[in-house]
């Protein structure tokens, strides 16, 4: 992998388990995949996007509405 080439793009679904490994790698735990995962469930994540070098996704990047009372 080159030290500075990488692409962002939007995900297609069928990398979710690719995306998932690098959440549990980048947090050493699952619990915010988990909650990835149930945002896409509930089709809740408004924008998501992947950085990606040599067809390897090493980010993930993902915003879902909020609001605040």
């Amino acid at each position: 992998m080159s030290s500075a080439a990488f692409t962002i793009r939007t995900p297609e679904e069928c990398e979710r388990p690719a995306i998932l490994a690098v959440i549990c790698a980048a947090f050493g735990q699952e619990d915010e995949a988990h909650l990835v995962d149930t945002l896409w469930v509930a089709h809740a994540i408004t924008h998501e996007f992947i950085a990606e070098a040599d067809a390897v996704i090493i980010g993930y990047s993902a915003f879902s509405e909020v609001t605040a009372r």
